[in-house]
């Protein structure tokens, strides 16, 4: 299997064009969309406005705010769009405007902006290198041509950086974790882990009218309330306010968006557990687990020890939050049970939403 890396990618055009932006003058110089990256990048380098056709407010962080009507014909625009950056650059160029996506300004400009997840600093290509061989291996457990695609280019979106290899991922959330691939069993346990806003378990009811019982776990206080909410239309649903991780621990975390993780400098406190403290084994009833995280899949994995060798439960796990959890996570499934098919799908245009399945063989 043969993936890009970015040394390729030595003086292309990119790369010239981050060079050709930064000498530009700032009266021609403009971010798209309002987030940390644009923010960040406005720290350093004086621009003129930011563009976003669907807001009412005049300004961001002090810049000015303007239409994409409205831009010179000599702008030249730095699409700071992440879940979109293909559709983003595409509407641009339509209309005639220079431009490039966050990833590839990330890559080349050369200027300490906020890091785009893990790919700032090359960790990725460091580990793939170090472990070339368990990517090439992975391809070989992997169940579908699909997953196999999908694959080669998350991998070779990771190495080059190049946007390219996401244009074959429409936004398709509303199969997440819930494919027509997984066996239909009666009186299924749901474990949702990492519940956010209750959308996963909605959906798990609505695929699996016949379920047994929904388990919803989620540590932050406010996204509990709004769990609360949306569980008062279902029936069997617990809710409990802590997140999955290998033991029973107070744990400090990071509330960041799509950024948010345990980390020793969190800005608060959450309770965490184990899903084999549900000792579902002894109940003896199918078991589904949704695994979304936010890093910690491989802890929560180990807290799940027991339930998945006795269980034998579906897994849907998220592949996306540490730089080698699609290395990782399939490892340590493996290890404890190697009867799976494994199926790897993709969720959204931008480089978040990988999810690895874990089904059952002989249900699959």
């Amino acid at each position: 299997m043969k993936f890009r890396r970015n040394e390729t990618y030595g003086n292309s055009a990119a790369e010239a064009w981050c060079l050709k932006f930064l000498a530009s003058r700032r009266s021609d110089r403009f971010l798209l969309g309002r987030n940390k990256w644009s923010q960040s990048i406005a720290k350093i380098i004086d621009v003129a406005g930011i563009v976003d056709d669907f807001t009412q407010e005049s300004h961001f962080q002090g810049i000015q705010i303007v239409k994409a009507e409205e831009l010179p014909e000599s702008a030249m625009v730095v699409s700071c769009v992440h879940g979109h950056p293909n559709t983003a650059k595409n509407r641009l160029s339509v209309v005639g405007i220079q431009n490039i996506d966050l990833f590839s300004f990330a890559r080349w400009s050369g200027i300490a902006m906020e890091p785009v997840f893990f790919w700032n600093d090359h960790a990725f290509e460091r580990e793939y290198e170090e472990h070339s061989r368990s990517y090439s291996n992975l391809e070989k457990i992997l169940t579908d041509s699909e997953s196999v695609q999908c694959l080669r280019n998350i991998i070779n979106f990771r190495l080059s950086w190049d946007i390219a290899f996401l244009s074959g991922f429409p936004d398709r959330q509303d199969l997440q974790y819930f494919e027509p691939f997984l066996p239909r069993f009666q009186g299924l346990t749901f474990i949702d882990g990492g519940a956010f806003d209750g959308m996963s378990f909605c959906r798990f009811a609505k695929a699996f009218p016949a379920y047994h019982s929904i388990y919803a776990f989620e540590p932050i206080p406010k996204n509990v309330e709004t769990l609360q909410t949306r569980a008062k239309d279902l029936r069997d649903v617990i809710i409990i306010p802590k997140g999955l991780h290998s033991c029973d621990a107070t744990l400090r975390f990071s509330e960041d968006g799509i950024s948010s993780h345990v980390s020793d400098s969190g800005d608060c406190s959450i309770q965490v557990t184990k899903i084999d403290s549900l000792k579902l084994w002894e109940r003896g009833q199918p078991v589904f687990i949704k695994l979304d995280v936010e890093g910690e899949e491989k802890n929560a994995i180990e807290g799940a020890t027991r339930t998945i060798r006795e269980s034998y439960p579906i897994l849907a796990v998220c592949v996306y939050h540490k730089v080698d959890d699609l290395r990782v996570i399939p490892e340590t499934i493996l290890g404890l049970r190697n009867d799976y098919r494994v199926f790897l799908r993709h969720y959204l245009e931008g480089p978040t939403e990988t999810v690895m399945y874990f089904v059952p063989k002989s249900e699959a």
